[in-house]
């Protein structure tokens, strides 16, 4: 089955192609355009060159949050567009569980931060661990020791520290975040460097491909059993909008 995923939560606009647990192909861009100018001619482009039609696609996992709140509309109303058109399914993945597989394999703690901005990050803090399938084969499985979340950033340095052992950063905020951690209480702390740290396709091809192994491929749009259709991913903000809160305020206010 080919899977497209779509990542547009960050600055980075990150799509890849993927067929039975393998990569096909991946895009990344990562200039001052928005989203909406991007998403989709990347999209065409990586079919194009690995061959495909829109029409070859099986499932369509995107990043849902947490993130820039207009990039995850974007990817969220771009994903359940096409899904509804060519009548497959959508995953939903957490933003910050597709950054976690860059430090897949590691020993440390991945704390994985994205800029919440408001003196914020969004983060989460993970360990993969290597444990024994049913047949006795080694296996990588991800623990969740601290789920998503928005952090002060004058908290972080203490948030880090409060768990012993290294700790490696990732995500769009990894490098600022090493900086500005050095003389504090984490820091011991070590960020992956410049692209490395950076939410990329192939990493929710794998993210993708983890949870279906994991949970089993989403019953078709119509299947028995009054399901709700599948393109239906609801936005992960962690922290209402803006644009919520003013009105949340103004109806206080009356």
């Amino acid at each position: 089955m080919n899977i497209l995923t779509i990542d547009t939560a960050t600055s980075a606009t990150a799509l890849s192609l993927s067929a039975d647990g393998q990569l096909t192909g991946e895009s990344f861009l990562r200039t001052e355009k928005p989203h909406s100018e991007k998403v989709l001619p990347l999209t065409e482009q990586l079919l194009a060159v690995c061959g495909l039609q829109p029409a070859d696609l099986g499932l369509i996992a995107v990043a849902r949050g947490p993130g820039s709140f207009t990039g995850i509309r974007i990817g969220i109303a771009t994903a359940q567009g096409m899904a509804q058109v060519l009548g497959i399914p959508a995953l939903g993945l957490c933003s910050l569980d597709i950054v976690s597989w860059a430090g897949w394999g590691r020993p440390e703690d991945i704390v994985v931060l994205l800029d919440a901005r408001k003196n914020e990050w969004y983060m989460a803090r993970y360990r993969w661990r290597e444990s024994a399938d049913w047949a006795g084969a080694a296996v990588w499985r991800r623990e969740t020791l601290e789920p998503p979340q928005a952090v002060a950033t004058r908290d972080l340095g203490e948030r880090l520290a409060a768990r012993p052992g290294p700790v490696l950063l990732a995500g769009e905020g990894a490098e600022r975040a090493g900086r500005d951690l050095a003389g504090g209480p984490a820091a011991g702390a070590r960020a992956l460097p410049g692209a490395l740290a950076l939410t990329r396709g192939a990493c929710a091809a794998r993210e993708a491909a983890y949870l279906l192994g994991a949970a089993g491929l989403p019953a078709p749009p119509g299947a028995p059993g009054g399901e709700p259709p599948l393109w239906q991913v609801e936005p992960y903000y962690i922290r209402l909008p803006e644009a919520e809160v003013r009105r949340r305020a103004a109806e206080t206010k009356a």
